[in-house]
């Protein structure tokens, strides 16, 4: 027994010693050999289809997911929902969804929405990519027609509203359409989102499947990363370097954008084409032109696919202004040469279109702008492969002249040699008021403004505006207006009119005692202290009622009844009100008469005594 016991020991020791001489494959070790050659196709359903290169780009990138582990459906519908949550993906704010999930304002709100979608929704409302009424109307497994997947894509680009020389096409099945619906298909077609069939109709109300789908998100993907803070999922450039991986390195690749240049690291799972055919990482090489998607998830940056090609051995370069653009339905440009020449490339989805560094669609671009235009010729034509423009930078410094806030906001100003410019207000704008941040809504015409512009596109503005200065105001109180928003307005003895705004922190004095603005009356003498357009403070008197006086003006009402008052107009416009003794004694003229008889626009003088009238006398 205890030989049994000493052999069972010695086998474990001895088993313990091997494995401790076996690589602990379970550890994150760096990749070597082929990594990146990527997966066989998971989805047997679309090695034939058309969009296999987009749903290949977008389930690389966790946008799109299969309906099966290994089904696509391509030819599927597409729900409503299912749309926001891709666009939700797109945007990168995924983990915020995640978040919203189980919330309990969410599920409250969210009541018409599959739970499982809940979340991405209320981001997609955050966003703006759809409206309370729109989300009323939801319902479950709602199918999504191309004027809903245009509405939600168009809002992605809401702050780009520029439709330069283009007009939608006369497509016939739109003209039921209301204008702010044809705006919507107006932007997808003139970006080449969704252009509409070649015998001139876009089918508004037709499904969209996805496949469609697919290709609709890969061609606003690298699109959607206009802004610093925005983090690119999709970026095109030249390979400048690859690293296998070793090791001790990780494979990667190095590619030179427009910007900057940027090294990844490659996924496991990547995918890889090179000339359109599946490759490995070995057949990337310095030189080639290349597409890729890149994925952050838990701070970990990877690239899961690449599209590679060889430069083209009979390129065309051709370098000057653009002369035309055509938009949708056989997109090309002309660019003219500084020798006066002209040369039109034919434009395609995979035309790689650049300006100031960031891709763009060919909408984007101007008439006159500077631009480099790389192509091929092929079946007598020259299809360009990528186009590279520069806008115009300018920086504007002036007064500004006119605000425009809704629809197309725009601000316009007039620089010092009298010149005037409108720039464009975008998402992109920021804007600052006396070096705080502010909105346009805030500026106002004569500020003083400095404006940074792409084109006639606004980046920045720094407005200055001089702080208005303490002052006293003296006058007599022309109207009151009591409530929501309490104002005071004064005639000067100058005869000028202006109004204050009273506040909450307004003082107000009536016989150097503390009051309200409800206590004190049209017609009185105030003074008030201003800044700008708020009344800072305001010493009112009451008249002295006790001693006589005479009042003057023109007659505007009569009141009979239990208690008689007449109502004057005085010379500055202001009218007053006064109660009148029954006893009263009423003259026209010389003549004595009654105060029914006195009509309204006669001249009158009023005795007043302790605040009374006892004497009216009247004339034309």
């Amino acid at each position: 027994m205890k030989r049994t016991v000493r052999f069972i020991t010695t086998v474990l020791v001895l088993l313990t010693l091997l494995l401790s001489l076996i690589p602990q494959v379970g550890l994150a070790a760096p990749k070597e050999g082929n990594t990146g050659q990527g997966p066989k196709i998971k989805f047997k359903d679309i090695e034939k289809n058309w969009a296999k290169d987009y749903i290949e780009q977008l389930t690389a990138a966790g946008i799109f997911q299969g309906v099966k582990e290994d089904l696509f459906a391509p030819d599927d519908s597409v729900e409503s929902v299912q749309v926001l949550v891709m666009l939700v993906r797109a945007l990168g704010l995924e983990e915020k969804a995640i978040q919203y999930q189980q919330d309990k304002e969410t599920v409250r709100n969210m009541s018409n929405v599959p739970a499982w979608a809940r979340g991405y929704v209320r981001v997609a409302l955050e966003e703006g990519l759809i409206t309370e009424p729109e989300l009323g109307k939801l319902r479950p497994g709602q199918k999504a027609t191309r004027l809903d997947v245009a509405q939600y894509i168009s809002r992605l680009f809401e702050g780009d509203d520029w439709l330069g020389d283009f007009t939608l096409p006369d497509l016939r099945d739109l003209n039921d359409l209301p204008d702010n619906l044809k705006g919507y298909v107006t932007l997808v077609v003139q970006k080449g989102i969704m252009i509409g069939t070649p015998d001139g109709r876009w089918l508004p109300y037709d499904l969209v499947n996805r496949g469609q789908m697919a290709k609709i998100l890969s061609l606003i993907l690298s699109r959607l990363a206009t802004g610093a803070q925005q983090q690119q999922t999709e970026l095109y450039g030249e390979v400048v370097g690859v690293q296998l991986g070793s090791s001790k390195e990780d494979p990667s690749v190095t590619v030179k954008t427009k910007q900057d240049t940027y090294t990844y690291t490659i996924s496991d799972e990547c995918i890889i084409y090179v000339d359109g055919k599946r490759a490995d990482l070995k057949d990337l090489e310095a030189g080639q032109r290349v597409r890729l998607v890149v994925t952050r998830k838990s701070g970990l940056v990877e690239v899961v696919y690449i599209r590679a090609e060889n430069q083209a051995e009979k390129k065309l370069t051709v370098e000057g202004t653009i002369s035309t653009l055509a938009l949708g339905q056989g997109s090309a440009i002309t660019v003219n040469t500084k020798n006066g020449s002209e040369t039109t490339f034919l434009v395609t989805d995979k035309t790689v279109i650049i300006l100031d560094g960031r891709e763009v669609f060919l909408s984007d671009l101007k008439l006159g702008q500077e631009v480099t235009v790389v192509g091929i010729e092929e079946d007598k034509a020259i299809w360009a492969i990528e186009i590279a423009a520069e806008s115009d930078q300018k920086e504007i410094s002036g007064k500004v002249t006119a605000i425009v806030t809704r629809q197309k906001p725009s601000l316009s100003l007039e620089d010092n040699q009298g010149q005037s410019y409108t720039f464009r207000i975008t998402a992109r704008t920021k804007i600052c008021l006396n070096g705080k941040t502010t909105v346009l809504e805030e500026l106002q015409p004569k500020d003083q403004v400095r404006v940074w512009a792409l084109d006639d596109e606004a980046l920045q503005i720094e407005a200055e505006r001089e702080e208005p200065k303490e002052e006293e105001v003296e006058g007599k109180i022309t109207a009151l207006v009591l409530g929501k928003n309490p104002a005071v307005s004064i005639r000067t003895a100058a005869g000028r009119q202006y109004t204050y705004n009273v506040t909450n922190d307004t003082r107000i004095w009536l016989d150097d005692k503390v009051s309200t603005l409800d206590a004190l009356k049209v017609g009185w003498e105030v003074e008030l202290k201003v800044v700008g357009d708020k009344a800072v403070a305001v010493w009112a008197e009451s008249p002295d009622y006790d001693s006589e006086r005479t009042v003057e003006g023109k007659l505007v009402q009569v009141k009979l009844g239990s208690q008689i008052t007449v109502s004057i107009e005085d010379e500055d416009g202001c009218v007053c009100e006064y109660q009148v003794d029954e006893k009263v004694n009423c003259f026209f003229g010389e003549q004595k008469t009654t105060l029914d008889e006195l009509k309204v626009g006669l001249e009158v003088k009023l005795t007043v005594r302790g605040g009374i009238v006892y004497e009216i006398r009247a004339e034309d």
